[in-house]
């Protein structure tokens, strides 16, 4: 009996391991107008240990003053069904990671296991739920 509940803990443990894998990547999304020289370069990054990064870079080229911008988050992340949800504490906070990514929550998409098509459909997330206005409904591809 003891051998069974040990081999089910184990299976049930590899389960939500491999669930973590699948989303784990980086994602990215990349916006550039050459007409007034704006870069904007966002990457989020889900690790399988259950922690992420995000790193937004902007370069504004035709302003009175040219420059460049950098705003960083970390924290941690979980999922549920196709739903991915952040988790910030306040260690994660700090003078370079300034943005709070707590009760973010983001829906992932993937090509279903079953789709046989030829169609392609890169694995993405996107933004559902966040109190950074400008990260609200942008979506991330998955490189």
């Amino acid at each position: 009996m003891k051998l069974f509940i040990f081999i089910t803990c184990l299976l049930v443990s590899a389960i939500g391991i491999s669930q973590n894998n699948e989303y784990a990547g980086t994602y990215e999304v990349l916006y550039q107008n050459d007409s007034e020289n704006v870069i904007l370069k966002r990457t989020l990054t889900l690790n399988s240990d259950g922690t992420f990064y995000f790193h937004s870079y902007e370069y504004h080229e035709k302003t009175i003053t040219p420059h460049e911008e950098n705003y960083y988050g970390k924290g941690t992340w979980t999922s549920k069904d196709k739903s991915i949800y952040f988790h910030a504490s306040e260690s994660d906070l700090h003078d370079q990671h300034t943005l709070n990514f707590n009760t973010a929550r983001g829906s992932y998409k993937s090509k279903h296991p079953r789709d046989k098509s030829d169609r392609v459909i890169i694995p993405s997330i996107t933004i559902q739920e966040i109190d950074i206005f400008w990260l609200k409904r942008s979506k991330f591809l998955k490189k």
